[in-house]
């Protein structure tokens, strides 16, 4: 597991192994800067650092899967929380409030914050109810500028989270899923949300219709259609993706079956043009 830190002058990359270690090196030396031990026994799922990198969260996988607040410069830990039960598969800081955080996994979704207690500094975290919402995996979510989170589900579709329920669930229209599977990315762009899904597709959605959604009741489900798609190619699933530096269109995204590809989604494209070099594709949108 590897992390960026915001400045882009260190990354930290999370360990596998008999009591694993996260090392934070320094860019472009490459040299070692600091290490943080004792924060899984096996192996760390995912590692996330704060907006302003003063703080990193970790979260170990089986058995322990502990969730540790690190303040990496002194290497040492603020907080510490078993994360849940099962799999836990990623950590994030909220981006408008570093006292915020979310997990998700198997089975569940989590919502954490650092409270001041009479007896200290704690981890406070909530279970989302999923009510009437059958239990999914949660593979993919992002935290909305107001506090609200838009998570993915097995069977495609985007739920809104807000206050620990879920106050809607969104589909395309005539009931179609938003993807066919799991939302693996959500990544909000200039205004736009954009979902990266295990189908190969990549959608652009109006930020503001969804997170102003209103369910009339529990079993209600908003329908809307995306405002852009690129279909990047069968038998591809689309796990990360990340915009070039200095560019408003190009992207970057990581196939889980073993391909790079270079994306255009300027959607001003009437030609599609692709070139391969070795593992790496480039795909522009259009098509």
């Amino acid at each position: 597991m590897v992390e960026v830190h915001p400045s882009g002058s260190y990354f930290a990359v999370g360990e596998k192994g008999n009591m694993p270690n996260i090392i934070v090196y320094e860019y472009p030396s490459l040299k070692p800067y600091r290490i943080m031990r004792g924060g899984t026994w096996e192996a760390y799922a995912f590692i996330d650092f704060n907006s302003s990198g003063t703080l990193l969260a970790s979260v170990g996988g089986s058995p322990d899967y502990m969730l540790t607040i690190w303040n990496w410069k002194q290497e040492r830990i603020v907080l510490r929380s078993k994360a849940f039960s099962q799999d836990v598969y990623r950590v994030t800081f909220s981006p408008e409030n570093d006292e915020q955080l979310t997990t998700s996994g198997t089975g569940h979704i989590k919502f954490w914050k650092m409270v001041e207690t009479f007896t200290g500094l704690k981890l406070q975290g909530e279970l989302g109810r999923f009510g009437k919402t059958a239990l999914t995996d949660i593979e993919g979510y992002v935290e909305l500028p107001d506090g609200k989170v838009v998570s993915g589900c097995e069977w495609g579709n985007m739920l809104l989270w807000d206050g620990g329920l879920i106050k809607v669930e969104l589909s395309r229209k005539d009931g179609k899923p938003c993807h066919q599977g799991p939302i693996n990315q959500f990544v909000l762009d200039e205004g736009e949300l954009i979902t990266i899904g295990a189908d190969g597709y990549v959608r652009v959605w109006d930020f503001e219709t969804i997170d102003t959604a209103e369910s009339y009741d529990e079993d209600s489900v908003l329908e809307m259609e995306p405002m852009n798609e690129l279909h990047v190619g069968r038998h591809v699933n689309l796990r990360f993706m990340v915009k070039f530096k200095d560019s408003n269109f190009i992207w970057c995204a990581q196939d889980a079956n073993g391909k790079i590809w270079k994306l255009d989604l300027s959607f001003s494209n009437i030609v599609s043009t692709r070139n391969c070099f070795w593992l790496i594709k480039q795909i522009r949108a259009g098509c």
